[in-house]
């Protein structure tokens, strides 16, 4: 999904003067995953420092075999810049083996557990989830209104004070 729109987009402006956003378009270090429970999650360990940090949290969560697959798919240029898998064989082998490690746990697992160790990791929630999560409630950030059409719409953000006039009653605070 996001790998073809950022394709299409640089299809659409002009071709790449280097092959570099294919590369990262690639990297599984770069992408999204789906997890047990049928959520996904955005991983970026794109820089050395953060592809040690995955592989020795992988391995103290009992991936250790998995790991050392990986190791063997990482070349020297893939080390020193995880963004860019110097191979297509490569990226689909760690693919692979990535993708069975994650679909082990929930997504909120793996968010906990990479963010835990310093990593940039974030759960994709659905807009529902994504309004009932605890920190966007206590942000005190959504605001409902209520359209010409009797329906409400929830949304985030003082913007919405400035057109509360045009849409009627206009409500700040956890409406949802």
């Amino acid at each position: 999904g996001t790998s073809l729109q950022c394709i299409i987009a640089m299809m659409r402006s002009e071709l790449p003067l280097s092959w570099t956003p294919i590369q990262w378009l690639s990297s599984p270090f770069m992408a999204i995953w789906k997890s047990a429970d049928s959520k996904f999650f955005y991983l970026h360990a794109a820089i050395p420092k953060h592809l040690r940090i995955l592989l020795s949290t992988l391995k103290k969560n009992g991936f250790s075999d998995q790991v050392n697959k990986i190791k063997r798919f990482l070349d020297f240029p893939t080390k020193l810049d995880p963004s860019k898998i110097t191979t297509v064989g490569n990226a689909l082998r760690i693919e692979r083996v990535l993708d069975s490690i994650f679909r082990s746990n929930n997504a909120s697992f793996w968010e906990q557990t990479l963010c835990g160790a310093g990593l940039c990791c974030s759960v994709i929630n659905s807009f529902k989830d994504w309004i009932n999560h605890e920190q966007v409630i206590s942000s005190g950030e959504l605001h409902s209104v209520q359209l010409p059409d009797g329906q409400t719409m929830i949304s985030t953000g003082p913007i919405l004070s400035d057109f509360s006039g045009q849409y009627g009653a206009f409500t700040k605070g956890n409406t949802v």
